[in-house]
C-alpha cells in the first residue's frame, strides 16, 4: 500500500488582481477620461504605487489601456517584472500579466479570443520558481462580458465554458495547479456555480470562510462581488496548493460597502497568498 505525505517545505506565491477601470471606460461629465491627460496621469500613478506597495510576485490586470504612452509607465514602473497582454478585438483594452523576474521563470504563455462571443480575451501563463523548478502552476486572467440583457448574462457562461475547456485541454498533460483570476461580472449565478462543479476554490473563500460582499461598484451604482481568484489542485497534481489570506485592498476597509474614500478605480484590487507543498509518495 502507498501512502502519500507533504512535506513541510513550502513555497510561497502572493497575486493581486485588479480590474483598473481604463481611461477609456471612465466616465467624466461631458467625455471620457482619456481625453484629459492630467487626470489619467495622475490615477494612473495612484494605480501602480498601490499595486507596487503589495511586492506581490504576479499582477493580472484587467481593462489595461494599450495607449502608447500609459504602456510605458506601467513598463517602467514594473521594470522588475516579465510582461505579456492580449488586447481584445476592436477595443483599446485588454489584460496583463505581470511575473516578478527574480524568482519566476515565465515558461510559455498563450491566449485566448472569442470573437464570437463578445469579443472578450483570456490570458494564460506556465509559471515556474527559480528557486524550486517542481514549484509550477499555470495562471489564467479574464474579464467576462458585464450582464446589460438577459442574452449577455448567457454569453458570460459560454465565455466561462470556452475557457475553462481551453484550461483543460492545455492542461491535458501537464497536470498542474491552476490558478483562474479575473473580473467575472455578477459571479454568484450560473457562471459561479459552474466554476466551483469544476473544482475550482475562491481563494477568498478558502482563507476567510466567506466570499467578499462587495468588490465593485459599476456604472449603475450597484455594489457587487465580480473580482476572483479560483485555485484548482487536483489528484493528478504533483503539487498542492492552498490559500493562506487573502483580502482586498485597501487594507482595513470592509467589504460590506464600496469605501468612498476610494476612488482610483471602480473595483478594489484582491489580493491572496498561496503556499505551494510538494507531494512526495
Amino acid at each position: 500500500m502507498t501512502t502519500t505525505q507533504t512535506t513541510q517545505n513550502q513555497n510561497k506565491l502572493k497575486i493581486t488582481t485588479f480590474n483598473i477601470l481604463a481611461p477609456c471606460y471612465k466616465r467624466l461629465n461631458p467625455g471620457r477620461e482619456s481625453t484629459k491627460p492630467e487626470l489619467w496621469k495622475s490615477r494612473q500613478t495612484d494605480i501602480l504605487d498601490l499595486l507596487s506597495s503589495t511586492k506581490s510576485d504576479i499582477f493580472c490586470i484587467q481593462e489595461l489601456w494599450f495607449d502608447t504612452l500609459f504602456m510605458d509607465k506601467v513598463k517602467q514602473k514594473f521594470s522588475g517584472y516579465e510582461g505579456i497582454g492580449v488586447k481584445r478585438p476592436n477595443r483599446m483594452d485588454g489584460l496583463g500579466i505581470f511575473v516578478k523576474k527574480s524568482t519566476y521563470n515565465l515558461v510559455d504563455f498563450e491566449s485566448l479570443t472569442l470573437n464570437d462571443e463578445g469579443y472578450r480575451v483570456a490570458l494564460l501563463a506556465h509559471i515556474q520558481s527559480k528557486s524550486d523548478p517542481s514549484m509550477e502552476f499555470l495562471i489564467v486572467n479574464t474579464h467576462l462580458t458585464f450582464p446589460h440583457t438577459k442574452l449577455e448574462l448567457k454569453l458570460r457562461l459560454w465565455q466561462v465554458k470556452r475557457i475553462t475547456k481551453w484550461i483543460k485541454r492545455i492542461n491535458a498533460t501537464k497536470n498542474l495547479p491552476v490558478i483562474f483570476t479575473g473580473d467575472f461580472n455578477l459571479i454568484h449565478d450560473n457562471v459561479y456555480r459552474h466554476v466551483k462543479k469544476l473544482g475550482f476554490e475562491s481563494c477568498f473563500k478558502q482563507a476567510n470562510k466567506k466570499e467578499p460582499y462587495v468588490t465593485h461598484q459599476n456604472h449603475r451604482s450597484e455594489q457587487v462581488c465580480t473580482d476572483f481568484i479560483f485555485l484548482k489542485t487536483s489528484t493528478n497534481c504533483k503539487t498542492k496548493c492552498t490559500s493562506n489570506k487573502s483580502y482586498l485592498l485597501p487594507k482595513g476597509l470592509s467589504d460590506e460597502n464600496f469605501p468612498k474614500e476610494f476612488s482610483i478605480s471602480d473595483h478594489r484590487p484582491l489580493v491572496s497568498k498561496l503556499s505551494f507543498e510538494q507531494k512526495n509518495n
